[in-house]
């Protein structure tokens, strides 16, 4: 998804692209997988963090979760946009925040096995931009935008199934 013109935040965002931006968001920790055999780092904790946020919201906020459903949990919990509703709890509420990270969970591995499928897909690519990154520190701007264009493959199936239906691809470790 395209950064909104001047810093605005996005009002409308489709539920095939917040599986992408999710996909994205992990693509740290996918890399470190992929590269290091499954030795991972503490280096995507802000990833992590920004990708549970997205997928929390889509599911207890948006509405976007075929499990959760088409409401609020926030306005259910509050008891109602006035706040003068009933208050709701007990089995009930647990049940429900159980769904939701239950939700949360499989959003977030479902996105990082698609960001793994492309990254081993690319692993020149990924190993070239390692390189790039030990000697400069920093990968931005034309450099990033030259190696994406290097892409040899996408897995297209996997990720156009995802992002599309939410069907969770078909895990692929170390390949």
């Amino acid at each position: 998804m395209p950064p909104p013109a001047d810093g605005e935040e996005r009002l409308l965002v489709f539920v095939d692209e917040l599986r992408g931006q999710l996909a994205v968001l992990l693509g740290g920790r996918a890399a470190e997988d992929v590269c290091f055999g499954g030795r991972i780092s503490t280096g995507a904790v802000d990833d992590i963090r920004r990708a549970t946020d997205v997928a929390y919201k889509a599911v207890a906020e948006y509405g976007l979760s075929g499990t959760v459903g088409p409401m609020s949990v926030g306005t259910l919990a509050g008891g109602g946009l006035g706040g003068g509703g009933f208050s709701w709890g007990g089995k009930d509420q647990g049940r429900l925040s159980d769904q939701v990270q239950d939700e949360v969970q499989q959003l977030l591995q479902a996105a990082l096995e698609v960001a793994r499928a492309v990254l081993v897909c690319n692993r020149g690519l990924l190993e070239d931009l390692g390189r790039t990154l030990q000697e400069n520190e920093t990968v931005e701007g034309d450099t990033l935008s030259t190696g994406s264009h290097k892409c040899r493959c996408h897995p297209a199936k996997d990720l156009c199934v995802w992002t599309g239906s939410g069907a969770a691809p078909t895990p692929s470790r170390k390949q």
